[in-house]
């Protein structure tokens, strides 16, 4: 009983404090909009360096072409891949002769893809591509099964048809924001260092000791409440702009997992910040050094993905990896057990012999 009083206490104790349930709640939500708005008002400025082969300009390669535009168009293979060897242009995508055709007959056509390196940045550009084939494919199909009659008709269908596509990919606006927020969420997390450290100089967790908490109990009571405080904001921040989006997330679930799971161990990494040093803004500021430096080394593995590459493997010691990945794929096993194992490790290394920090 001593310990969930406790955790109410901190519970209130935060939500009391304004810049909390600003930083916590408000600015995802602002930097959400802002982000998802600026990418999709500017993504098609993104593909002049991407080329495309394309031997039978018929009326589906065409719509492909014109709604991916800048793209680079090449009427031959060999013009396009030397411009490739060149760097001209960071990735070729080639169409086969019979792309048309395959549509038509309600099947995907196949596109093949030529990179000088693997890891070129290009997956947006792959989504955007796959979306485009899809859209077309579905209204074929609709045509060949007589509930359309023809593509003017895209809009007009009496039928209400709902389609529901389990897809790898989240929209590219929606996951560059995403990863933002969370890159956000540990810096803001990191202030329970600052927390910690104010409470044992005004001798408040000396206090608590004297009351008969132990160590634990007590680093795991202000562990919780800013886990709870701080998930349920940023979740209700997430829940808010899938709103917004209209459903752009996908399986909000897996999001709010994701979201506690980063909370999690933004705030064991800041526990254990505070034990190693012993004024604030020192710890502050290590924490925001190694938020920077484990977000760029993700970033760098992010921009080049060869399963041969050092900077990716490295990567995959970070939070952000893992809970990325975990997104983009809708999958928790084994993300979440690779989180909660990382999250564990910060939080024992900073509750150890917390009787005599207490005191000092």
């Amino acid at each position: 009983m001593k310990f969930l009083n406790m955790v109410l206490v901190n519970c209130k104790r935060y939500l009391r404090n304004r810049s909390t349930v600003v930083l916590a709640l408000i600015m995802p939500l602002v930097c959400l909009v802002m982000v998802t708005k600026f990418i999709g008002s500017s993504r098609s400025a993104n593909y002049d360096n991407i080329g495309i082969v394309c031997q039978n300009k018929d009326r589906y390669s065409k719509e492909i072409i014109n709604k991916l535009r800048p793209v680079k168009v090449f009427n031959g293979k060999t013009e396009a891949i030397n411009e490739l060897k060149n760097y001209n242009v960071i990735a070729v995508y080639e169409f086969g002769k019979t792309f048309s055709q395959d549509i038509e007959a309600g099947r995907k056509p196949k596109v093949h893809c030529y990179k000088i390196k693997t890891g070129n940045a290009t997956s947006t550009f792959d989504i955007d591509l796959n979306n485009s084939i899809n859209k077309l494919l579905k209204r074929q199909i609709l045509i060949n099964n007589g509930i359309k009659e023809s593509t003017k008709e895209e809009d007009s269908s009496i039928i209400n048809i709902k389609y529901i596509i389990k897809d790898r990919f989240i929209p590219s606006g929606v996951y560059m924001a995403v990863m933002l927020i969370m890159y956000f969420l540990m810096m803001h997390s990191l202030t329970i260092s600052k927390d910690i450290l104010n409470l044992k100089n005004k001798k408040i967790l000396e206090r608590f000791l004297t009351t008969g908490n132990k160590g634990y109990s007590i680093m795991a009571s202000i562990y919780i409440s800013m886990l709870i405080v701080q998930s349920s904001l940023y979740s209700l921040s997430f829940i808010l702009i899938n709103i917004i989006n209209k459903n752009n997330f996908g399986n909000m679930l897996i999001f709010i997992i994701n979201v506690i799971c980063m909370n999690m161990i933004s705030i064991a990494v800041g526990i254990l910040l505070s034990r190693i040093f012993n004024n604030d803004s020192t710890a502050t500021m290590a924490g925001i050094l190694f938020v920077i430096i484990i977000f760029a080394v993700y970033m760098g593995g992010l921009l080049n993905s060869s399963s041969n590459s050092v900077i990716f493997n490295v990567s995959k010691l970070t939070p952000f990896y893992w809970t990325m990945d975990s997104i983009e794929k809708s999958k928790l096993f084994p993300n979440v057990f690779v989180l909660i194992l990382m999250a564990t490790a910060y939080f024992t290394a900073g509750s150890i012999r917390y009787s005599s920090f207490a005191k000092e």
